[in-house]
């Protein structure tokens, strides 16, 4: 599983403002998954078939498509390693990871914090971490965002999550 630079993990984390209410739809070309995002959420041109980033004026999440297994827990920890080896320190999660369904696709869903050093400056960042299993693979899901911003966008970001 490939993971997604750090610079751009970081830009969509940290530099991204504004607000998510309404919802828009977007489907993959290839029949993969549907996915209603945040008003205004747009795909960015994507680098690997198999790799979705979409961003808005807010916040940003990455999905990954994964053909070669539909376990959930295997899929979370894809989704997860995209947060922590991006050199967030002492990540841990927030809560307890929730076993779920979602659209009757076995599905998990959790959250974490990790801190990272940002110049001389110690940053707390978060992430929204969801695994999806389907038919054929799955998805991995992440939002890496700082503390202003998971206050913002946790609810439309599970949201979207459970659209998929």
């Amino acid at each position: 599983m490939r993971s997604v630079p750090l610079l751009l993990i970081i830009v969509v984390g940290l530099l991204l403002s504004g607000s998510a209410d309404a919802a828009n739809t977007y489907e993959d070309l290839s029949g993969r998954f549907v996915i209603d995002l945040p008003e205004g959420w747009k795909l960015d041109p994507q680098k690997d078939p198999t790799v979705y980033v979409f961003k808005g004026e807010e916040g940003s999440v990455i999905i990954q498509y994964v053909l070669d297994t539909d376990d959930r827990g295997e899929l979370f920890t894809g989704a997860l390693d995209l947060f922590s080896t991006s050199g967030v320190e002492n990540v841990a999660p927030e809560g307890e990871l929730k076993d779920m369904s979602v659209n009757d696709n076995p599905a998990r869903w959790g959250v974490y914090k990790g801190g990272m050093e940002v110049g001389t400056v110690k940053v707390t960042l978060y992430a929204l971490v969801g695994s999806v299993s389907l038919k054929d693979g799955g998805i991995c899901f992440v939002s890496i965002l700082n503390e202003p911003k998971m206050k913002m966008l946790t609810e439309p970001l599970e949201k979207a999550f459970q659209s998929i």
